[in-house]
This record gives C-alpha cells, structure tokens and sequence, in this order.
C-alpha cells in the first residue's frame, strides 16, 4: 500500500513513491514545499531550494527572493541592513524589492 502522499509507488513509506500527490522534494513526497524551497514548473512540480541568500523566494537566483537572510541591495544601490538591536537582539530577514546579497568584510 503506498503512503498517503504518493500517487503510485513500489512501496511502502514516502520515500518509495514513483508520483506524487503534491509535490517532490529532495527525494521525497511533500504535501507543500518549505519556506525556503520554490515550486519549479515540472512533472511532477517539484520544490528546489532558494539561494543561499534568501530565507524564501520565487525562483533560484538572490534577485527572486522574498526575504534575504543578510542584506538586500535595492535599484537605487542603497543598501538594507536589518538593526539587530531590534526585536529584542533577534536579526530579522528584510522583505525584498531587489537583490539579496552577503557582504563580507576583510582586514588588510
């Protein structure tokens, strides 16, 4: 009998399933994609993962994220920072309206 996320399968358990009910990701059945995973449009719909830079996105590049884990460089080429003396010292994702991107700094 195939798990209950499974069109058809060879076996028992979730990742035994030859189709999907929903969608696949990272060799499984999943009734939704994660928040940082994207659906691609295939058959089956599959989740891939956003961009190291992103918390969620659209699609795989740091230009379509919805919120970007360290910095967001907007079309004027300000930068966004999130102040992490807000929210009680917790650093929160920024929503996005252009790139995200990791700044890393060297000493010389």
């Amino acid at each position: 009998m195939c798990h209950e996320l499974c069109e058809t399968c060879d076996a028992d358990g979730v990742t035994e399933c030859l189709t999907c009910k929903h969608y696949w990701q990272d060799g499984r059945c999943v009734e939704s994609c994660r928040l940082d995973y994207f659906i691609a449009p295939a058959d089956p719909p599959t989740c891939h993962a956003c961009h190291s830079h992103c918390v969620q996105c659209r699609g795989p590049t740091a230009a379509e994220c919805v919120k970007c884990k360290y910095y967001t460089i907007y079309s004027d080429l300000s930068i966004g920072v999130q102040d992490p003396e807000e929210e009680g010292g917790d650093i929160r994702p920024l929503a996005v309206s252009g790139a995200c991107l990791f700044l890393s700094v060297r000493s010389v």
